[in-house]
């Protein structure tokens, strides 16, 4: 063979083993190439453990739903440790919670509740309709120490155990809130049986609550109050394994105390503090409109100053709310558009409002015969000044809104000032019995429905009704009547709107604006979120879904 056949053999052969190797190796990295594509993409799910530490300025009182009263540490943690028959959703519809489902009958007047069979108390005993029954019949009771107006609206309800998991409340007449009052926390009937009355106050179940919440108390001393989840909890395990709620003296002590990193949260935070707050890289701020409670100035409608209607309007455009949102609130409120909140279903944009106009304002009061006649900056008619004392309580906060709006009203030819003194003394001399000209002060709605006949109804004036101001108005009044004991939604908000048009007209008063609820809550705390609020303890909503601690697991497990 000649040399230069043997060598193109030999290239030959070294061309095809590279062949081969190439063709193992690119099989080699196929099969990698295949493992590495079936291996999942792993990630990052709420794991069960871990605590939330949450600021509290004060102490309980009662830890007993039906006896909350206006204590908001109270009402706080019962939200935790009790349930009710419904709760607010996110977006503030009733959706049942103790119930299963109910139906509305008779006009509107009988509701028949299914209950769960599947509820047990904190201390393993059932839940049953007798607890429901027992609740009512604790608020019906004539000593009631709880709230009186809600002792009122179940006085007038007939409650009926049908069975276990079966229970009827028949109305005398159709009230369409009533459905937003089952939300009240239901009780312990074996615990409480001997307690009804005023005995209830002293039940040492005040402090040692056993509910049928998602948490549960496992310690409570004078620094503090622990909550764990509850293992018979019939909705989903919430992934936190702790609620710590140590109690502060103060607010300023409060702050503090987050501040220094001895808690993870603080709630109904003074709006001076949002800003620096939202600055820390450590917190998330959380804010929503409060729109349960709004800020007023309650004119006297009986006095002769305002018996005139003009004059309240012309009090009306004076006041210049956006200043008052902006030098005491820091920003913290919105404007008062009247007494049905924007955050209502049942609000009306188009029924009438008062922006600030203080040309407006000086108009009505020329026209309604009111000038300065001599030059010294205040009004006259009648040889009467336009004077009138604004009394407010003691908070510093309320005492500067007082002092925007004398200043507001000084500049269109009011003499005024503000005079504070203690809330008791404010409700109990010059409210209750409308011994005031003018009056600021802050107004809780009941329930979230927009019925505000214990406000600003006529039949509210005195006798321990609300309607501090006097407004009495016949077509209000008419409307306010039918609007509670109608249940067709439509006609409700068709009168509401035309109620709100009426108001603004009459303007018996001026809605000055609606506070911010703020809540300070450390980053470390995930799955928090504010929807609707009912009140404060609205926050712990979504407290199921919060959590610390978190496990890797494949992408497709988690869409499971």
């Amino acid at each position: 063979m000649n040399p230069s056949a043997r060598d193109r053999r030999k290239r030959s052969t070294r061309l095809r083993n590279l062949l081969i190797v190439a063709a193992l190796l690119a099989m080699a990295l196929a099969g990698i190439t295949s493992r590495i594509s079936e291996e999942p993409t792993m990630v990052a799910v709420p794991d069960l453990g871990g605590t939330y530490v949450e600021a509290v300025v004060g102490n309980p009182n009662y830890l007993n739903p039906v006896l909350l009263q206006f204590n908001q540490v109270d009402r706080d943690l019962s939200s935790l440790i009790f349930s009710g028959l419904t709760r607010f959703d996110e977006t503030g519809q009733l959706v049942p919670d103790l119930a299963e489902s109910w139906d509305v009958g008779d006009g509107g007047k009988s509701y028949l509740f299914h209950l769960r069979h599947d509820v047990r108390w904190h201390d393993q005993t059932p839940f049953t309709a007798g607890d429901v029954v027992f609740t009512v019949k604790a608020m019906q009771a004539q000593d009631f120490q709880g709230s009186p107006d809600v002792a009122d609206l179940w006085r007038s309800v007939d409650v009926q155990q049908v069975d276990d998991y079966t229970v009827r409340f028949t109305l005398k007449e159709p009230f369409a809130p009533f459905l937003e009052y089952t939300t009240v926390g239901i009780l312990p009937h074996h615990l409480y049986a001997d307690s009804l009355g005023k005995a209830m106050t002293g039940s040492p179940y005040n402090l040692k609550p056993i509910g049928t919440g998602p948490f549960r108390m496992t310690k409570i001393s004078s620094e503090g109050i622990t909550l764990e989840p509850s293992a018979d909890y019939y909705g989903p395990a919430p992934h936190l394994a702790q609620l710590q709620f140590r109690f502060y003296p103060d607010y300023a002590s409060a702050l503090a105390g987050l501040q220094k990193g001895e808690v993870d949260a603080l709630p109904y935070l003074e709006p001076q503090d949002v800003a620096t707050l939202s600055a820390d890289q450590k917190l998330q701020v959380y804010s929503a409109p409060d729109y349960l409670k709004y800020s007023v100035l309650f004119l006297n409608n009986s006095n002769p100053l305002f018996e005139d209607k003009a004059v309240r309007q012309a009090v009306s455009y004076a006041i210049n709310r956006d200043k008052i949102i902006q030098t005491v609130l820091s920003g913290q409120g919105l404007p008062g558009k009247g007494p049905i909140s924007p955050g209502s279903w049942a609000f009306d944009p188009k029924a009438g409002s008062y922006d600030y106009d203080p040309k407006k304002a000086e108009a009505l009061l020329d026209a309604a015969g009111w000038r300065d006649t001599n030059g010294d900056g205040v009004r006259e008619k009648d040889g009467a000044a336009l004077s009138f004392v604004i009394l407010t309580n003691d908070d510093q906060r309320r005492i500067k809104v007082g002092e925007s709006v004398a200043e507001d009203l000084r500049k269109v030819g009011f003499k005024t000032e503000v005079q504070a003194a203690s809330w008791a003394d404010l409700l109990k001399n010059y409210l209750t019995p409308r011994t005031f000209v003018g009056a600021l002060a802050e107004q809780w709605l009941l329930t979230a429905d927009p019925d505000v006949y214990s406000l600003w109804d006529s039949s509210q004036i005195g006798n321990g009704g609300f309607n501090f101001a006097g407004s009495s108005n016949q077509r209000a009044d008419q409307i306010l009547e039918e609007a509670r004991s109608t249940v067709d939604k439509a006609r409700r908000q068709q009168l509401y709107s035309e109620f709100q048009s009426v108001w603004a007209d009459e303007a018996p008063s001026v809605i000055l604006y609606y506070p911010k609820f703020n809540w300070a809550v450390s980053r470390n705390i995930k799955g928090v979120n504010l929807s609707f609020m009912v009140d404060g303890s609205s926050r712990f909503r979504n407290v199921g879904g919060w959590y610390v601690k978190t496990k890797m697991v494949p992408q497709d497990d988690n869409k499971k």
